[in-house]
């Protein structure tokens, strides 16, 4: 029973920081896909 209560928080820790690394990742890609496109295109040109 112990174990239980002790493995709850933990596992919404896990999991808080689980879905804030993909939130990060999707805003960052989000951010970073237009100028590394404006890069690649000055690039190009």
């Amino acid at each position: 029973m112990i174990a239980m209560l002790s493995a709850g928080p933990l596992l919404l820790v896990v999991h808080l920081m689980g879905t804030a690394m993909i939130g990060v990742s999707v805003v960052g890609v989000a951010w970073l896909s237009p100028r590394l496109r404006a890069a690649r295109n000055s690039a190009a040109a």
